[in-house]
C-alpha cells in the first residue's frame, strides 16, 4: 500500500494505492482506514502468508490523524502476525510525525541491518 506511483511489484504482489482521487482503479480512500486492514486481510487470504507493505504513513496521518493511523497499524501489525504474515513500516522520519516514528520504533521490531540495501536505512524505521 502506497501514497507514491505505482511501483512494479514481483509476481504475486499486488499494489493498492492510497489516494483521495474517486473512482481510481485499485485506490483506497486514506480516510476510510478499515479499507485499508480489509484489503491486507483479503490479499493474505488469497496469496497465503507473504509480506504486507505500508509505505503511505504520512498520507494517512495528513488525512485522519497520528492517533487514528497509529491504532490502524497496530490492529494491521496484529492481523498480519495472527495470518503468519509480515507487516513492513517505511516511514520518512524527516516527514513524518515524530510521535508516528517514536511509536513505530517502539512497538514494531526493526528490520536487521544486515538485510538493507546501502541508503534504505536512512528510511527504515521498522
Amino acid at each position: 500500500m502506497t501514497a507514491r506511483g505505482v511501483p512494479e511489484v514481483p509476481d504475486g504482489g499486488q499494489t493498492l494505492r492510497v489516494s483521495t482521487i474517486p473512482g481510481a482503479m485499485g485506490t483506497i480512500d486514506p480516510r476510510r482506514l478499515q479499507e485499508i486492514k480489509g484489503a491486507a486481510s483479503a490479499f493474505i487470504d488469497e496469496h497465503g502468508p507473504g509480506t504486507v507493505v505500508l509505505d503511505c504513513v504520512d498520507a494517512l496521518t495528513l488525512h485522519v490523524g497520528v492517533e487514528r493511523v497509529l491504532r490502524v497499524i497496530d490492529d494491521l501489525h496484529e492481523e498480519v502476525a495472527m495470518r503468519n504474515a509480515v507487516l513492513v513500516v517505511f516511514v520518512d522520519p524527516q516527514r513524518t510525525n515524530p510521535r508516528t516514528v517514536a511509536w513505530l520504533a517502539r512497538e514494531l521490531d526493526p528490520i536487521p541491518q544486515g538485510a538493507l540495501e546501502p541508503g534504505v536505512e536512512d528510511r527504515l524505521v521498522a
